[in-house]
C-alpha cells in the first residue's frame, strides 16, 4: 500500500497543477469540464477522508 505522502507528492499535487493548466486551454470544452469536476471531487475526497480509505495496486503475473 502506498503511503499518503506518495499520493500527494507524486500524484494529486501534480494532477491539480495540470488541471489548472488545462482549465485555461479547454475552458469552453464541456467534456473536459465534466472530467475536471470528477477529478477535483476525488482529490477533495482524498483530502478529507484519506484516513478512512486508500488505494491498493496488485501486480500479477500469469502462471504458465
Amino acid at each position: 500500500m502506498l503511503p499518503e505522502k506518495a499520493w500527494w507528492d507524486d500524484y494529486y499535487h501534480p494532477l491539480e497543477k495540470r488541471l489548472e493548466e488545462m482549465k485555461i486551454k479547454y475552458e469552453d470544452n464541456p467534456v473536459f469540464a465534466a472530467i475536471a469536476e470528477e477529478t477535483y471531487a476525488e482529490i477533495d475526497m482524498y483530502r478529507k477522508c484519506s484516513d478512512d480509505y486508500g488505494y491498493v495496486f496488485y501486480i500479477m503475473q500469469k502462471k504458465e
